[in-house]
Formats: C-alpha cells, sequence, structure tokens
C-alpha cells in the first residue's frame, strides 16, 4: 500500500510495498506543507489517491509519482487523487504464432513450460484481438487452475489476475490484460533467443544390472554452477536484444508485490530498477542466481523427469552444465509408492552439437 511518510521536518519519502523512495532533489525544496496536507492516502488497484486542494504540492506529487513509475501514465483527478494508467501495445497475435511456427518447424525436443507460456499468451492475443469478453472470462478460469510455472511471469502476479479478470471497469481490465500480454510476449520472445543459443541436443542411456525389460523413472537436475552459467548467458541476450527495453520504474504496478517476483522480473529484463535512491528489500546474489537460473533452466529444457526401460536413450535438449540424475522404480499409480532410489550420479552436458551419457 503506498503511503507518503514524514522522515524529517523538510522530507518525505513514499513507501509502496517495503519501497523506500526520496524524492527526487529538484522537489525537495519544502515538504512542511505535507504535514498538514496528508491527511489521508489509500491505494486500491493501481490507483494512488491523495486529497489535499494545493495545486503546486499536487504538481509536486505528479512529477514525483511519474519519475516513480515510468510504466503507469499519471493523471490527477481533483475528487479523487492520482491514477496510474497502463498502456500496453495492441495484441499482436503475429507475433506470437511466428514464434510457434518457429518453435514447430524446426526445434526437435520443444521445452514444454516454453511452448505452454506460449500456448496461453497466444490465446490471450487473440481474446484482445477479437474483443472477446465471453473469452476472456474462460481464459481467467485456465489461470486460476493453472501451475504458476506454467505462466509467463506477469501472469502469476496476484494484482495483475485482479485487475484483468476481476475489475468492475471493463476497459480497465482489456488495459490491463494489454499490459500485461506485452510483457508476456517479451519474455517469450527472449527465452526464444536463449533457447536457440544455449540449449544442446543428446542423448541419455540408462544401463543398469537388471533385465532389459524393466522400467525405471529418471530425475534430472542442474546443479547451482549450471543456474548461475545459465542465468549469465540470459544476460547476454539481454544485452544484445535488439528490441527497445521497457520503460525504467523504481516501482512496478505487477511486480512489486513481492521481493522474489520483483527480483525475478528485473533479472529477466522486464523492468529495470533505476532509482539511486530506492531502497528495496534486496535478495542475496547466490538466491538471486538460484531464483533466475531455475526460472530459465527450466523454461528451455525437455524433459527433466522420465520413465525409461532399461537399455534404451531418451533424446533430450538441455543448457550445457552439470546435472545430478536420481533413478528410482517407475511409480506403480495402483499400489503405494515405493521410490526407493536405485542409482545416482551426475553428467556433464558440453557445449556441443550431440552429447550422449550412460547413466548407471
Amino acid at each position: 500500500t503506498p503511503t507518503f511518510v514524514i522522515s524529517a521536518p523538510n522530507a518525505v519519502h513514499v513507501e509502496i510495498d517495503g519501497l523506500v523512495v526520496m524524492p527526487p532533489s529538484a522537489l525537495q525544496a519544502n515538504y512542511l506543507p505535507l504535514q498538514q496536507a496528508l491527511c489521508r492516502t489509500v491505494t486500491r488497484r493501481g490507483h494512488i489517491f491523495y486529497g489535499t486542494a494545493d495545486s503546486q504540492l499536487v504538481g509536486a506529487l505528479l512529477t514525483w509519482l511519474q519519475l516513480l513509475s515510468p510504466p503507469c501514465e499519471i493523471t490527477h483527478i481533483p475528487t479523487s487523487g492520482f491514477h496510474c494508467g497502463l498502456h500496453g501495445p495492441e495484441a499482436q497475435p503475429q507475433t506470437l504464432a511466428r514464434i510457434k511456427r518457429c518453435m514447430v518447424s524446426t526445434w526437435q525436443r520443444q521445452p514444454y513450460l516454453l511452448m505452454r507460456r506460449l500456448a496461453l499468451a497466444l490465446d490471450l492475443a487473440n481474446i484482445l484481438a477479437a474483443g472477446d469478453a465471453q473469452r476472456l472470462v474462460r481464459f481467467c478460469h485456465v489461470l486460476r487452475r493453472s501451475y504458476a510455472r506454467e505462466l509467463p511471469l506477469v501472469f502469476t502476479s496476484q494484482r495483475w489476475q485482479q485487475s484483468a479478470c476481476n475489475s468492475s471497469d471493463h476497459a480497465v481490465s482489456w488495459q490491463h490484460a494489454a499490459f500485461g500480454l506485452a510483457s508476456a510476449v517479451r519474455e517469450i520472445s527472449l527465452f526464444k533467443r536463449l533457447f536457440e543459443r544455449v540449449s544442446r541436443k543428446g542423448n541419455v542411456a540408462v544401463r543398469l544390472a537388471a533385465p532389459r525389460q524393466h522400467r525405471f523413472w529418471v530425475l534430472i537436475r542442474p546443479t547451482a554452477a549450471t543456474l548461475a552459467v545459465t542465468a549469465q548467458q540470459y544476460q547476454q541476450v539481454l544485452a544484445t536484444d535488439s528490441q527497445n527495453m521497457p520503460a525504467s520504474s523504481c516501482w512496478h504496478p505487477f511486480f512489486a508485490e513481492d521481493t522474489s517476483l520483483y527480483a525475478l522480473a528485473q533479472a529477466l529484463g522486464l523492468h529495470q530498477a533505476h532509482c539511486a535512491t530506492t531502497h528495496y528489500p534486496q535478495v542475496a546474489l547466490t538466491e538471486h542466481l538460484q531464483l533466475s537460473g531455475s526460472y530459465l533452466v527450466a523454461a528451455i529444457t525437455s524433459e527433466t523427469e522420465f520413465a525409461i526401460s532399461n537399455g534404451r536413450t531418451k533424446f533430450l535438449r538441455l543448457p550445457p552444465g552439470t546435472y545430478d540424475y536420481r533413478i528410482t522404480p517407475l511409480p506403480n499409480y495402483y499400489l503405494p509408492a515405493t521410490r526407493a532410489e536405485i542409482a545416482r550420479g551426475s553428467i556433464q552436458w558440453r557445449n556441443q552439437r550431440r552429447n550422449h551419457q550412460v547413466l548407471r
């Protein structure tokens, strides 16, 4: 909840979601009137309300809030206060359709999570292009029943879901849905480039001292070093990104609801924090790399859990690095689970045209 706080006789800062922002130096001249003028500040669904008739103070705060969150188009209505308006680009299903054609026609072993996020974004783009309100309602039902890992990052924001799906103002719902779609398209486009840049093909074979007809369950997990390297490679993709970078912001209307969500969106290049005088609860570097690396690797890998017969091979696409594996009996869905470990070890997925690994 955004609140204006007087921290010193002549200074005021704003606190939103634990984010502390001092006013720009040009606006710090004299804030003593705030002690009388800031009688009530509340926020609701992206709207910042401020009750005052002081035109000079209103002008200063209008400038301040625009600097605070450039994605917002800040307007002031005397009867209700400051409003954050979000304007995403018009829905363009063709952009996502081109990505889909590329994935289907040229990729071998498509990554499930990225394909799922593409399908959801393409569905929303078609809904917005058609202006079908009933389909948007059905789309929102699908969102709420989906796993968070299957959604583009902005779709996981409870604030975005609330504003796009539950707003009483129809125009606001469509406006915020378009804003979220633009973020999802950017994420998917960047992940497509990362997949094409780092993903490597290969085969994994299981050869254990057991009859050939025996089937097993294999779990493959990237090590922390692999996650960190993938996160660094993604930063190279961001550095060469030809698209216009999103406007820098101290506070994002959808990503700032949670520290981890805010940090992950920043790491993915979905927004950039530019405020030198901003104090936000920081995520430790190792945790930050783990967070972004896990999200990236999961999005651009093929299967990391699968059933396989002894002696057979499985075709995979993984980012280069080290992976730990565990082999357990194939789960029997009709009997109590028995997950006794049969074998474990690690494999090195190399940065070469083809990999071949044997799990023993």
